[in-house]
């Protein structure tokens, strides 16, 4: 695919040109122009050379509202925030380390003091929501590669991450507006927001939470979407006795899990 072909189906960001023109300068092999190794028209490529990365993201998105968005963090505010979500999820312990990789790719290692076996794996891969990966991957390895890593950066961005790319100075996150956010990540959250509340029923560290109030809270929730534009109104609905029997599920999970 090309530069154009990638920005469109919102596979990259428009700084991601310049990674690009590193990689056609690099390459000169390609044996194509740098005009239609970016896969640009006339207009587009010389709207690019008189007003620059902007007027060329403009270009291509024809007007419209733009359906990605940017969030640019340098390597050490990335490591922070990813090791203050680490820490929440899998409690002190875990190290977070990045490095960058050749062009724009680049990968994250997890380092623990416990001795990794196949249900911490397990819990590591879950948790930080490493999505496509073998979940015993970390009795092997210990660097986990960009591609993995959207579920972990949505929590970051609290916006559905499609990609990301590395420069020298940090790296770009590439997040869905939240209009064009996926249905599929709208049932995502729901399901997250669902678990949470299931766990917290007949928890004595969340004595307030009850069925009735974890329906509110997940009405409200669903109530929230829907005002976002995330949530279709007819699917807003939440039935009285949805979290029914919910304290003695979480009970029994509770017990398995000593």
């Amino acid at each position: 695919m090309t530069f154009k072909e990638l920005i469109q189906t919102g596979q990259c960001s428009i700084s991601t040109i310049d990674a690009w023109v590193e990689i056609w300068r690099k390459e000169k092999g390609v044996g194509q122009s740098l005009q239609a190794f970016l896969g640009l028209n006339d207009i587009e490529y010389q709207i690019w050379l008189m007003r620059g990365n902007a007027g060329l993201a403009r270009q291509l998105s024809n007007g419209r509202s733009p359906e990605y968005e940017t969030v640019y963090l340098g390597w050490d505010e990335l490591t922070a925030q990813l090791q203050e979500i680490v820490d929440a999820e899998l409690g002190v312990g875990c190290t977070v380390t990045l490095r960058r990789q050749d062009y724009y790719y680049w990968d994250m290692r997890l380092e623990t003091v416990q001795e990794i076996n196949e249900a911490l794996s397990e819990k590591i891969c879950e948790r930080l929501e490493l999505r496509d990966v073998d979940v015993l991957m970390f009795l092997e390895e210990d660097w986990v590669d960009s591609g993995y890593l959207c579920g972990l950066l949505s929590k970051l961005t609290h916006r559905e991450v499609t990609s990301s790319h590395a420069d020298d100075h940090g790296v770009w996150i590439i997040c869905k507006s939240l209009i064009w956010s996926s249905p599929e990540f709208t049932t995502h959250l729901l399901a997250k927001c669902e678990k949470r509340l299931r766990r917290e029923i007949g928890d004595q560290r969340y004595s307030w939470v009850n069925p009735d109030t974890a329906c509110h809270q997940l009405f409200g929730f669903m109530e929230a979407l829907t005002l976002l534009g995330l949530l279709d109104r007819d699917k807003w609905i939440v039935m009285p006795d949805h979290f029914a029997n919910a304290a003695s599920a979480s009970k029994e999970v509770r017990r398995d899990e000593m």
